[in-house]
């Protein structure tokens, strides 16, 4: 083999691994972030427990939304 046949086979597979690379990625999409999912659901649900709108969530809100008290 010649180093200039050398260089292209060399570059050649470093091309189809690089697509192979890049195919597998497209084939499995890449899960949600569990903490940002996680956070996104304790605002909603702060946001659900505060109902006078003061900016803090009293002692009776949380009662509230512990035992089911308070009707949406």
């Amino acid at each position: 083999m010649t180093p200039k046949t050398l260089i292209v086979a060399l570059i050649a597979g470093m091309f189809a691994v690089a697509v192979m690379t890049v195919a597998q990625k497209a084939a499995f999409p890449k899960q949600p972030d569990k903490i940002t999912q996680a956070d996104q659901n304790v605002r909603e649900l702060l946001l659900l427990m505060h109902t006078d709108k003061n900016g803090k969530i009293s002692q009776q809100e949380r009662m509230d939304e512990v035992h089911g008290s308070r009707v949406r």
